[in-house]
């Protein structure tokens, strides 16, 4: 079988149960030693290797140093922008001691680099030299066919492992047990019990404690789970009365019940689904009066999703105008929250704009692009001027503007929205966490967390652009957009 232990590669020694040749060591782990430079190295899946600059047995976990990158380049012999592989049948896991840096690069390139222990707040000369840290799997005892195998594990004896009879291994003696971490079988404490074998039977006894205690820990998140259900419920139920007539015009959408929407939508039919977001799902659904109309839901156990459905209820209950998308009411009987709005049959001006099989179905025209603009800019102005207490967006983009029958705007989605109280109208911004879409989202309310009505106008900008170009805000592909 071999010898136990490799080693040096140098004057760096080579611990159980890295293996440099199939002469030492365990193969199931793999390394080089390269004679000439007396240094170790990892290969990756890709077929690259990467230096070894440094092992601690005892923690079972060595740092590897990628080559440097090519000077005045984002290309690098080593991470490139797949990033790096390690081989499945290698017993090796990145640990999270690692700080992994994307550096956005030219040439749709993305050039990664890791730091082992990196404090960010160092001044850059002063970091560490790059490096990613690897885990080893802790190792069983060595494997043997004769007891001569064993010669350099002294106090074990080539015996079958209690778990694979086929298979023999170097076992700790009587008195002993088995240390992964320093390669040895160490000698037993008195009292503590050590007993022939000793190293099996912790691990019978963790596994046991193991599952107890997710077991346990099971229970606890479904209670808690169960208990965070009954209580967003009863809060729904709480705030109804309070939600749909907590506005000064004295009107209220209607209370649907469950069973009446469940109908409409054929039991959410996965059919009938409009669209899907971070919120939940939008389904179409047809009333028993024949009226069309789109039912929104949230996630299950989503407490931000449900928070925008309340949110949404409250916007849309102060609000009535031609080019914001209408509700109709609300349904809080079933688990999830529901809001119920007129059906918009055109889809989002996204898909009009973006959509290969819409721009082909019915394009949209220099003219009725106009009349977008100011169908959407007008609905912004009432959100800002004419509601009381004003409103902001937050959350102005094409996929939240819905074209009707006749191709008018429609602005809808009030979940991220925010009403101006009385006590803030004075203000020249309010100070707000920064919530929206990447690509629309105001720089200045992004960096100074400093909500205005202009973030929504800043945001509109966006989508008049889209508008002339039929460019997205965000092309996902990598390709340079000037």
């Amino acid at each position: 079988m071999g010898d136990i232990r490799c080693g040096f590669c140098g004057k760096t020694p080579v611990p159980y149960p890295l293996s440099t040749s199939p002469n030492c060591g365990d193969q199931a782990y793999k390394i080089k030693c390269d004679p000439k430079t007396s240094t170790l190295y990892l290969d990756s899946k890709a077929g690259l290797s990467y230096m070894i600059t440094s092992i601690n047995s005892k923690a079972q976990r060595m740092v590897i140093r990628p080559p440097d990158v090519i000077p005045d380049t984002c290309f690098s012999q080593d991470f490139k922008s797949e990033g790096f592989s390690i081989d499945d049948a290698l017993p090796f896991n990145i640990t999270s001691s690692n700080t992994i840096l994307l550096l956005n690069c030219t040439d749709n390139m993305l050039h990664l680099q890791s730091y082992v222990n990196l404090d960010p707040g160092l001044p850059f000369a002063k970091w560490p030299a790059p490096g990613l840290e690897l885990m080893w799997a802790t190792p069983p005892e060595p494997p043997c066919k004769t007891q001569s195998d064993c010669r350099d594990l002294p106090f074990s004896k080539c015996s079958p492992d209690p778990s694979n009879a086929v298979q023999k291994r170097c076992l700790c003696k009587k008195g002993r047990y088995w240390d992964p971490a320093s390669g040895y079988c160490q000698k037993c404490r008195r009292g503590t019990g050590c007993k022939y074998h000793k190293n099996q039977t912790p691990a019978i006894g963790s596994s046991v404690g193991v599952l107890v205690l997710l077991a346990l820990t099971g229970f606890l998140v479904y209670r808690q789970r169960k208990y965070m259900k009954e209580t967003a419920r009863k809060t729904l139920i709480r705030e109804r009365e309070e939600i749909l007539n907590a506005n000064p015009s004295g009107k209220s959408a209607k209370i649907f019940s469950g069973k009446e929407i469940k109908k409409a939508t054929s039991d959410f039919s996965s059919e009938n689904v409009l669209g899907s977001g971070g919120f939940g799902e939008v389904f179409k659904g047809i009333l028993d009066d024949g009226t069309a109309i789109a039912v929104k839901r949230a996630k299950p156990g989503n407490a931000k999703g449900t928070a925008q459905v309340l949110n949404e209820v409250r916007i849309l209950c102060q609000v009535n105008h031609r080019s914001l998308v209408r509700l109709l009411g609300c349904c809080v009987e079933l688990e999830q929250p529901l809001l119920i709005y007129e059906y918009v049959a055109n889809g989002t001006l996204f898909d009009h704009l973006h959509r290969s099989d819409m721009r082909k179905r019915s394009p949209l025209s220099w003219l009725r692009r106009l009349l977008i603009a100011h169908q959407t800019a007008d609905g912004l102005a009432y959100l800002h001027s004419s509601a009381v207490p004003p409103i902001y967006h937050r959350d102005v983009k094409t996929s939240n503007i819905l074209l009707d029958e006749n191709l008018d705007a429609k602005v809808s989605d009030f979940g991220l929205s925010r009403l101006v109280e009385l006590s803030e109208q004075d203000c020249t911004h309010i100070n707000t966490s920064a919530q929206g879409t990447l690509g629309y989202l105001d720089p200045e309310y992004y960096l100074n967390l400093q909500l205005t009505d202009r973030s929504d106008v800043y945001s509109f900008g966006v989508v008049l652009l889209e508008l002339l170009t039929s460019k997205k805000a965000i092309d996902s592909t990598g390709t340079r957009r000037a």
